[in-house]
């Protein structure tokens, strides 16, 4: 099978519309799309690896402070089935514990462990924990799973995390990051870590993989960024300066276009170092 029908093959099965960015960002070339394509798999797989470790530092850290709090040692019951522990939102965690047990029944013939529940609990879940009804929670117990975290705020933790869920539904759905900082959520995902504990920064910093691969994407991305900026461009006009909106983030360039009025307007702005 020839090199040309053997790329419109893996277009055909990928589908044109995958393909798009990468096709857009190689001018075309269906090889180096393809290229791209399969570098953009591999920096996802490895951007997934920190993402399992650091769930599983989080909920486990979590998980034992709430399992000291709740004093389940002596009371032989779950922190998740204890409402004074969990609060005005027991009733949602109890659903969501629910949910989770009886997806474990239907896959396990009616059993389910504790470490199962505590594995098989969403990232959302856990992230729900950091919310503003949990701030007593937060003081009594939560703080001393991240006893590392900038000033001690439970609102810091949550804005970490806000930031960081859309980042690993991106990756659990294959999704491109052409368009990602992707270095940028590395370092989010390791501060993070830190935070729970600077000895496992070190050694995650040790394995990672996304650093080295992010080196080797084999198109250079453009320099320039054109952002959408209705609102924006008048700003930028009487300031000089661009605000990114909440949960956006940018891959690292160089320049900056805005466009507003229908038009990209011709003030290209260079980036300046943080």
């Amino acid at each position: 099978m020839s090199g040309a029908s053997t790329g419109d093959e893996l277009v055909a099965l990928l589908t044109a519309e995958r393909l798009d960015p990468y096709l857009k960002e190689s001018n075309g070339d269906t090889d180096l799309a393809l290229e791209l394509y399969a570098w953009n798999t591999a920096i996802s797989a490895a951007c997934m690896e920190v993402v399992a470790y650091v769930e599983v530092m989080l909920r486990n850290a979590i998980d034992r402070e709430l399992h000291k709090y709740a004093e389940e040692d002596r009371r032989k019951i779950p922190w998740f089935m204890t409402p004074y522990v969990t609060g005005t939102s027991y009733d949602a965690i109890t659903t969501s514990v629910e949910a989770t047990r009886l997806r474990l029944r239907n896959i396990s013939h009616g059993r389910d462990s504790r470490g199962q529940i505590i594995a098989g609990l969403s990232f959302g879940f856990w992230t729900q924990l950091f919310g503003p009804k949990h701030e007593d929670l937060w003081r009594a117990a939560l703080s001393a799973a991240l006893p590392g975290t900038a000033a001690g705020r439970r609102k810091n933790v949550m804005t970490l995390l806000e930031r960081l869920r859309p980042f690993r539904n991106r990756l659990a759905h294959h999704d491109s990051l052409l368009a990602q900082d992707v270095l940028f959520q590395l370092e989010e995902m390791l501060t993070l870590t830190e935070w729970i504990s600077p000895s496992a920064r070190a050694w995650l910093v040790q394995r990672e993989r996304v650093t080295n691969l992010y080196r080797d994407r084999p198109v250079t991305p453009l320099d320039t960024l054109v952002v959408p900026a209705t609102s924006a461009w008048a700003l930028y006009e009487n300031s000089s300066i661009y605000i990114c909106p909440p949960g956006r983030n940018f891959r690292p360039i160089d320049y900056i276009a805005f466009y507003a009025d229908k038009e990209i307007k011709p003030a290209i702005s260079k980036v300046l170092p943080p």
